[in-house]
């Protein structure tokens, strides 16, 4: 019966640390996921595009200092001032890599929020 009694709080201890110090720091809490998207060879610009999302679904682009929502406008304006020449199968190819770069962002941000 004792050792029963001495396992439980060593138990119980073990779990709250491994709640308290199982995740990343709180310093990352609130902070949104971004990665730089390399841009294309076609675009002729060397300034990236940041793409960036939140846990709640909430992703957008960076872009000289401009905000793009992640919607299919945006996306098109993004596309139009980042890349303005691009033929219409080269924005296809472009854009779907941007939705493939931001729909991996999105999963690493709610990866990140199932901590909190």
């Amino acid at each position: 019966m004792n050792k029963k009694l001495l396992f439980l709080p060593i138990s119980l201890l073990a779990i709250i640390a491994l709640l308290q110090f199982g995740c990343d720091s709180d310093s990352d809490k609130n902070e949104d996921v971004c990665e730089a998207f390399p841009t294309p060879k076609e675009c002729n610009t060397s300034t990236q595009a940041t793409a960036c999302c939140s846990d709640e679904d909430n992703c957008y682009y960076l872009y000289n200092g401009k905000r793009y929502a992640y919607t299919d406008a945006g996306q098109q304006e993004l596309l139009n001032v980042m890349c303005p020449d691009l033929s219409k199968s080269q924005a296809a190819e472009v854009y779907k890599q941007l939705n493939a770069k931001t729909q991996k962002l999105l999963e690493q941000a709610r990866m990140t929020a199932e901590c909190y």
